[in-house]
């Protein structure tokens, strides 16, 4: 672990968050390694949430204003923080008490300046979205090497000096999106080692539907990602852009349009079906996760929601790369 005496400060942004913010400061009160202060910037609630925060013990900075997102609210209580290390907990994550012993421990190896962990595999909302993006989650950084190229604010860890000599999180993104992930790309650009920890765990709260699932994947994760990767290049081998993850993209889309392309022409339903098995195949390891937590007919919906992921999150980075590259190749004035 690092060295006797160093504080952690507790960072957590909120909007509206009175059902959960008091068990989300009680799970960070019961942490095995301590917790110098804990900070909750409350981003323009209108309930109770700051008042709820208070009462818990943390000192909480106020946004009276309209909500400025996560990224600005964690900068700016980062600003107000003692710790030598800031742990950023979402307000909707219940931290598992030895969470952050095992970040702490993640850090102990030299030039590692941040450390991340993992959902874990027990949401409690029941139904299929829910419990299937919460245990895809789980899945991909339990799967995934420790030497991470990207960061997570859910529940990571960064040195502090580190934070604020990479500027912390771009004020370009006002909303959730993956603002963590661009600052664990500059953190890693500036020669900053960022460790994943599996292990350091927290049970996510929210409950999600198709629909928010979908806005999210696309709009605030898939489309910025992509973005992202097309400015500066490279992407990464890690977490949700594995190669594991890439083949079976591929054969997510060959089995779509194969059934398509059958209606004209029968016998290729014979391709449909083998693309069909290689893609259960390759990813039987995250479907067998998937029944032993969920019923028959919710691990059949979460398999679907698994191939749709597959081809509109491909999609939308294939699609974006090709743009950028052309606009990157076309004559200026143009």
């Amino acid at each position: 672990m690092p060295a006797a005496g160093v504080t952690v400060s507790a960072i957590v942004p909120g909007l509206n968050v009175a059902g959960m913010i008091e068990r989300c400061l009680a799970a960070i009160a019961a942490s095995d390694y301590p917790v110098a202060q804990i900070l909750f910037f409350d981003d323009g609630s209108t309930d109770r949430s700051g008042a709820i925060a208070s009462a818990h013990g943390a000192k909480v900075l106020r946004n009276p204003g309209p909500p400025l997102g996560p990224a600005e609210g964690r900068n700016r209580a980062a600003s107000c923080a003692t710790g030598e290390i800031l742990w950023f907990v979402d307000a909707d994550v219940l931290v598992h008490s030895d969470a952050l012993r095992l970040l702490a421990a993640a850090m102990e190896e030299p030039g590692v300046a941040a450390a991340f962990g993992s959902y874990d595999d027990r949401p409690p909302a029941p139904n299929t979205a829910s419990r299937y993006v919460n245990l895809r989650h789980h899945f991909v950084h339990g799967r995934s090497s420790p030497v991470a190229s990207t960061f997570w604010a859910g529940m990571g860890a960064v040195r502090r000096e580190v934070f604020f000599t990479a500027g912390g999180f771009s004020r370009s993104y006002d909303k959730p999106s993956i603002e963590d992930i661009e600052l664990g790309m500059r953190i890693v650009a500036g020669g900053g080692r960022i460790r994943l920890e599996p292990r350091a765990q927290g049970t996510h709260l929210k409950h999600w539907t198709v629909r928010q699932l979908w806005r999210t994947d696309i709009r605030q994760r898939a489309i910025p990602w992509s973005r992202l990767i097309a400015e500066r290049g490279g992407l990464s081998l890690d977490l949700n852009a594995s190669a594991d993850e890439r083949i079976s993209a591929i054969l997510a889309h060959l089995v779509v349009l194969l059934l398509a392309a059958a209606v004209l022409f029968p016998p290729l339903l014979a391709a449909a079906g083998l693309s069909l098995w290689l893609y259960g195949y390759r990813n039987r390891a995250f479907f067998s996760l998937l029944r032993s937590r969920l019923s028959v007919s919710q691990t059949g919906g979460a398999i679907l929601l698994h191939v749709f992921y597959h081809i509109y999150a491909s999609q939308v980075l294939g699609w974006t790369l090709l743009f950028s590259r052309r606009r990157a190749g076309s004559p200026r004035g143009s």
